[in-house]
């Protein structure tokens, strides 16, 4: 897939405790649920531009993106928050959590919104995600 730019960023929160280091959590507005990939996921759309899906790492919603970073890349971006299945208020099936098809998560989300090519950042297991996506 030649369209994804590919970052992992790891220093938006503390790895020890799996909070926030001293940032507001995110608390998105109206969530929507897309069936994909064989499950109900919660996404967020904000902001206007390029898009960038965020992939929260493991156990964690998208709710734990820090809203001031969230609105900093919306000022810029068009910025598609989800919540992996299992977290949050998507889907929790017994299984389906290989990376890989949680990967299938990601693209089947943003085929569901019309986007074909994007920028990915994920945090912790969010970065394995985006890899594997990248990789597809």
């Amino acid at each position: 897939m030649g369209g994804v730019s590919l970052r992992v960023y790891d220093g938006l929160m503390d790895d020890r405790t799996h909070t926030n280091r001293e940032a507001a959590v995110n608390t998105p507005g109206q969530a929507q649920i897309a069936r994909v990939n064989g499950v109900r996921i919660a996404y967020t759309v904000q902001g206007a531009g390029a898009p960038v899906v965020l992939i929260m790492g493991y156990r964690l919603s998208s709710a734990a993106w820090p809203s001031g970073f969230i609105e900093a890349l919306a000022a810029r971006f068009t910025v598609v928050t989800f919540d992996n299945r299992g977290t949050g208020l998507s889907e929790k099936p017994l299984d389906g959590y290989a990376l890989s098809n949680m990967a299938a998560d990601v693209r089947s989300l943003l085929d569901h919104l019309g986007i074909e090519r994007t920028h990915v950042l994920g945090y912790s297991m969010g970065g394995a995600i985006a890899q594997e996506f990248a990789l597809r």
